[in-house]
């Protein structure tokens, strides 16, 4: 089984990456609801122009897609899609949520449809061309 997740290696970083992310968002928000007096669990106000409501919601973000993204790139891996594919799509979408985080956490354009929605259309696109990979696959 190891044998067959060796070409895949640098599509498994990619899934590191992508959970490192969120794991370091999570301690971040944290203490930005702390440092604001936010009731553990309770969201902050929902104002893009707020620096900790912008991290929250980058947090919940993030964590909502991985499964989107983490579950098909491993299928992919077990059936055998080609390992290039895989991770050209991998680290597609590490790029693009990276930039989507970095946009939302500087508040970078209008909070719709402006490069916040780009750049998280674009690691969507890549799911779903994941996902098309897996199905091909199994046909």
């Amino acid at each position: 089984m190891l044998e067959q997740l060796a070409p895949y290696g640098s599509s498994i970083i990619g899934l590191m990456v992508i959970g490192i992310i969120i794991l370091v968002l999570g301690p971040l928000v944290g203490a930005k609801k702390a440092s604001a007096a936010i009731k553990p669990g309770s969201e902050p106000e929902q104002d893009y122009g707020d620096a900790s409501y912008r991290l929250h919601r980058a947090h919940l973000n993030a964590v909502e897609n991985y499964s989107q993204f983490a579950i098909p790139t491993l299928f992919a891996m077990l059936l055998g899609v080609s390992a290039t594919w895989v991770a050209g799509l991998v680290w597609a979408t590490v790029i693009a949520r990276l930039a989507y985080t970095l946009v939302y956490l500087q508040n970078i354009g209008k909070p719709a449809q402006s490069v916040r929605t780009l750049v998280y259309v674009a690691a969507w696109l890549f799911n779903v061309a994941m996902v098309i990979l897996v199905i091909v696959a199994v046909l």
